[in-house]
């Protein structure tokens, strides 16, 4: 059974219960103290501390302490954050009362409603590994969104920072011609037209706006696969911001680990893929479905000449 330390409060309010608690200077270094409070009416709270929540076993107050502590929690929390950027220029920072917040939590899937605590964006693998160890320090919770295209919506959950990767889109061929560095917030499209620009090519999916690096390392199927293999068979390297926030390049063991499960091992700031020469695509079409694509192209083109004709 748990132990209790026992605490008078006055009044009936979750601000009298947070007061009593503050004025008693708990802490949470690693630990869940336990506390019971007693009201003016009589009644007894038991609750269960923990870093950045409270668990509530029993209330007799009129107002949820619960939810009153997660409020003070969250501002305290943004609070910190700010402070910590104030250090790091480079980081865009769009906290909730931006006018661009809004745009900048909405992942792929819309009806994902969770708000993050706030927005970031790092600029280096710099800025994710000083964001990772803020984030370690103070128990923060965090997700991390390139591309944003999780069914689910996974990149964005409730009360925890999203990190978004989006500015590190670099790609940095080698001088051999046979493989690419490629940062981790690059989306399809951007690096299919990279490579191209120097007549090389490497396994893409067929979604423009999904991001690479998350499509390649949890398996990576697309429209090359026939010939070069699937995205995860591309990869040969990686530098990941592990749990501690220290920049690793990772080793065969870490690399099987990614081949598959990703970020499971921490954020992945690059990965190193193979590349091929590609100068020209040609696509051949069987008979039915060019008919089928003539056919499809005069109704269309029919049916707006329809719609507009009153205008």
């Amino acid at each position: 059974m748990s132990a209790y330390t026992e605490f008078p409060i006055h009044g009936t309010s979750a601000l009298s219960a947070l007061s009593a608690l503050q004025s008693n200077d708990f802490t949470c270094a690693g630990q869940q103290p336990s506390a019971r409070l007693r009201n003016t009416n009589g009644g007894l709270i038991n609750i269960n501390i923990g870093c950045l929540y409270l668990t509530m076993v029993h209330l007799n107050l009129s107002t949820d302490l619960s939810s009153t502590y997660n409020m003070t929690s969250t501002a305290a929390q943004l609070t910190t954050l700010e402070a910590f950027l104030q250090g790091y220029p480079s980081i865009e920072y769009i906290p909730p009362s931006s006018p661009e917040y809004p745009a900048a939590r909405k992942p792929w899937n819309e009806a994902r409603l969770d708000n993050p605590l706030a927005v970031v964006k790092p600029q280096s693998p710099a800025d994710v590994a000083a964001i990772v160890k803020h984030a370690k320090l103070n128990s923060l919770r965090f997700t991390i969104r390139s591309g944003g295209h999780n069914l689910e919506g996974r990149c964005v959950a409730q009360d925890a920072l999203l990190i978004d990767m989006r500015a590190l889109s670099a790609v940095t061929i080698a001088s051999d011609r046979k493989t690419a560095t490629v940062q981790g917030g690059i989306l399809q499209d951007e690096l299919a037209g990279k490579l191209w620009e120097h007549g090389l090519a490497t396994p893409t999916g067929a979604v423009p706006t999904v991001g690479y690096v998350g499509w390649a390392m949890y398996g990576g199927y697309g429209p090359f696969s026939a010939r070069w293999g699937l995205g995860v068979d591309q990869i040969v390297g990686a530098t990941v911001v592990d749990p501690n926030g220290d920049i690793v390049k990772a080793d065969e063991a870490l690399l099987e680990g990614i081949r598959g499960a990703g970020g499971l091992f921490g954020v992945i700031v690059d990965i190193t893929v193979k590349v091929y020469p590609l100068t020209s695509v040609s696509i051949r079409l069987a008979d039915n479905i060019i008919n089928c694509i003539q056919i499809n192209i005069t109704s269309l083109a029919s049916g707006w000449a329809d719609y507009l004709q009153p205008y």
